[in-house]
């Protein structure tokens, strides 16, 4: 703090940027979960930003009215929800997309704007419902990420069907604040709110 106003310092990573192994990955969410203390840091904020993106979104109002019932769903079981892994820091947002490697060869952990404190599942949670719904990364890259994580499979934990709704839900309401963009994007949003609406329907999700 300088006068009073809030100063950070940034350090540009050097370029060309590459995508990291899923070993890289799992090491440094492995890294991060070690830090001790909470940093200072909020709680984590299970439905941020959700309940408004579901009520501003340009969707269908029978697509709203998905959105809204799984969203008191999955509210009304995180109450009861039972988690193995001790809380702590978390990224809040930990996807392989929110890692590279510089050309210095170091993984690096970036897009901390939803640090906090909370059950480290919540972090082990899209790379979980990658490989079982989504097919987004095969299951020997999932094996490779929670063996360098250090074993522990999310998908495995009690509280996983819960926590892969909600980030459905919240991938699919992030999505849906875009659904004007393209044609393409809002058949996207309703197929995703299709599948919101029945667990069963196979999802052919894009990776955006």
């Amino acid at each position: 703090m300088i006068d009073g106003h809030p100063v950070t310092f940034w350090f540009e990573i050097p370029a060309p940027l590459e995508q990291p192994s899923m070993a890289e990955f799992g090491a440094i969410i492995r890294q991060l979960h070690g830090v001790g203390g909470d940093l200072g840091l909020p709680p984590l904020d299970p439905w941020e930003r959700t309940p408004e993106r579901v009520e501003q979104a340009p969707v269908r109002e029978q697509d709203r009215r998905v959105l809204r019932a799984v969203l008191a769903e999955v509210q009304d079981r995180w109450g009861n929800a039972e988690f193995q892994l001790a809380p702590g820091v978390i990224h809040g947002d930990a996807h392989a997309g929110n890692v590279v490697r510089g050309s210095d060869g170091a993984a690096v952990l970036i897009d901390f704007e939803s640090a906090c404190v909370g059950p480290r599942e919540w972090d082990l949670t899209p790379m979980g419902l990658y490989v079982t719904t989504l097919g987004w990364i095969s299951r020997r890259q999932y094996t490779t990420f929670v063996d360098a994580y250090g074993g522990f499979d999310v998908t495995t934990a009690p509280a996983f069907d819960l926590l892969q709704r909600m980030r459905e839900l919240r991938m699919t309401a992030w999505l849906a604040m875009h659904s004007t963009e393209s044609a393409e994007t809002a058949a996207e949003v309703e197929h995703r709110v299709a599948c919101l609406a029945d667990p069963d329907l196979p999802r052919h999700w894009s990776a955006r």
